[in-house]
């Protein structure tokens, strides 16, 4: 049986109810048990309970299911029970300091189920990991750890399509939930404090590894359910400001060594003016969700704060680009190009 550690409470042992259950109940040819079961939920949350984190995650799986429905009992038990070696709060916020599209790490004990689970699948090395990933992801928003959210969805989401390009690999869960986590981490929380930080070094645009975690989101972007609203009012935004941004500084850097497209200052600024259309879209929903925050809580969330700040410092650089490039379009017959970086 499986006892409780010692910490003096004694709890009910259902490890052999559930074996003879999975083991006689075969042989008698009762009915197949399901995760339903009362002998089974007890016996997991037992094991959730004396933190047997290997056992927890075999007897998840041992019942007789679909491989969807066994993926879905893996990821949702390893939600539950982080694995037993996760490192200290401050080796977490070490780690979280890599680009956010660095693969995020395991820990030993994750890998050895990994290597177990790949004994009895060799020909499917992927599924595991994205579930690991994925549960990891949900841990890491529990801690409030927003790169360790955003990396280690990123890292399932990677895993989930290396599996589904294997031809006798099962489906898995959408990570639908996971999407939702890691966008609102990366564009209501990193992207944020990133943004207005490059705008204090005297910068406007995001640090290159939160552009690609941003495209990376938009490429496993769930197709059903809320994610393509949330997409369209975050990471797109972020994403065409970072594009607007970047083709702005190519424009002025053209434009200081002569060597000019001749609608190159067009396109920016009606890129520039359709996003700032956005963002005023974007703060008359914003306004009604403040109110909201402060009529149940008196007082802003962080992140709603946070997000609102980054607009308003978006929209200042946007009209920014916007007025030079009037500038530029209205002097350009007879300025030297180079004052449009003035």
């Amino acid at each position: 049986g499986v006892g409780s550690g010692g910490s003096g409470v004694s709890l009910p042992d259902y490890s052999l109810a559930w074996h003879l259950r999975l083991v006689v109940g075969e042989l008698l040819q009762l009915r197949t048990p399901t995760a339903d079961d009362g002998v089974h939920r007890a016996y997991l949350a037992q094991l959730e309970t004396c933190a047997r984190w290997h056992e927890l995650a075999a007897a998840a799986t041992a019942l007789p299911a679909t491989p969807l429905e066994e993926a879905t009992a893996l990821q949702q038990a390893l939600e539950r029970l982080p694995p037993p070696d996760e490192p200290t709060q401050e080796v977490l916020r070490v780690l979280d300091l890599a680009p956010l599209d660095d693969p995020a790490p395991l820990t030993p004990d994750a890998e050895a189920l990994g290597s177990r689970w790949l004994a009895g699948h060799p020909h499917d090395p992927h599924r595991l990991l994205a579930l690991l990933h994925a549960a990891s992801a949900q841990r890491a928003h529990a801690q409030h750890r927003p790169s360790g959210v955003v990396r280690h969805f990123l890292t399932a989401a990677t895993a989930a399509t290396a599996a589904a390009a294997v031809a006798a690999s099962p489906p898995l869960p959408s990570f639908a939930k996971e999407w939702r986590l890691a966008h609102s981490a990366l564009t209501r929380q990193l992207a944020p404090t990133a943004l207005l930080g490059c705008r204090l070094r005297g910068g406007a645009g995001l640090p290159e590894d939160h552009v690609r975690a941003l495209r990376a989101l938009k490429r496993h972007l769930p197709p059903q359910g809320p994610a393509g609203r949330e997409w369209s009012s975050g990471g797109r935004i972020l994403l065409e400001y970072c594009a607007v941004v970047a083709n702005f500084y190519a424009f002025t850097t053209a434009a200081a060594a002569g060597e000019l497209a001749p609608r190159t200052p067009d396109s920016v600024r009606q890129s520039a003016e359709q996003l700032l259309e956005a963002l005023r879209g974007e703060a008359a929903a914003q306004r009604r969700s403040l109110e909201r925050d402060e009529a149940l809580h008196g007082a802003w969330s962080e992140e709603a704060a946070a997000w609102h700040a980054c607009r308003r410092s978006m929209e200042e650089n946007l009209g920014v680009v916007r007025d030079k490039l009037d500038f530029y379009a209205g002097y350009v017959a007879e300025a030297d190009p180079a004052m449009v970086t003035d």
